[in-house]
């Protein structure tokens, strides 16, 4: 089962890396420039024969009778073996590029990821400072208006204690001389009534 699984891993990881092989290479202007006239002779300009063969000692290429100077050499192979190494050498040295280029890519993403966390934290700090200076602002303010009520409400009472006070004063100043004149009507009416 486990054994299956890792051919399924190597089988999309083939196909990942095929499919960035594959995309068009593209280079600068400057560059095919440079290369859109290199010549590439394919014969031996000593010999005049076609190139069959490479050294890869000396990495040349060889026509068939420059091969009797590199008998020495370790390896002499076919120029079509050597063009399929160094197309499979080539392909390799850009699935690493590729490979060099995505790992980098991930780098950059964990690290702007780490970032937009620390940014989020940063952001969910300076959040919870603005509720809390908010709070005490509200609090404060809230205090404010509560002294504030209760001067009012103190200077009011006082205001209103002192009118009831005055105005207490004068009813009983009223009542005492209601009562005197009663009195006296009374008084008046005695004489009145001896009379």
């Amino acid at each position: 089962m486990q054994g299956n699984g890792v051919q399924i891993v190597k089988k999309d990881f083939v196909k990942t890396v095929k499919n960035f092989i594959d995309l068009p290479k593209i280079i600068s202007i400057i560059d095919f420039q440079r290369i859109k006239d290199v010549v590439v002779s394919q014969e031996c300009k000593q010999h005049g024969k076609h190139y069959d063969l490479y050294c890869t000692t000396h990495d040349t290429v060889l026509c068939i009778a420059c091969v009797d100077h590199h008998k020495s050499c370790s390896q002499v192979i076919p120029l079509i073996e050597a063009s399929a190494h160094a197309k499979q050498f080539a392909a390799l040295a850009d699935l690493e590029d590729t490979i060099n280029w995505a790992l980098e890519d991930t780098k950059t993403n964990i690290k702007a990821m780490k970032l937009s966390a620390e940014a989020f934290d940063t952001q969910e700090e300076n959040i919870k400072k603005y509720k809390k200076e908010m709070r005490e602002k509200l609090n404060q303010r809230l205090h404010d208006m509560e002294q504030k009520l209760t001067v009012d409400l103190s200077t009011k009472s006082e205001c209103c204690k002192t009118a009831y006070a005055n105005i207490i004063k004068q009813l009983i100043l009223a009542d005492n001389k209601l009562a005197k004149l009663k009195k006296d009507t009374e008084s008046l009416k005695q004489i009145a009534s001896d009379e």
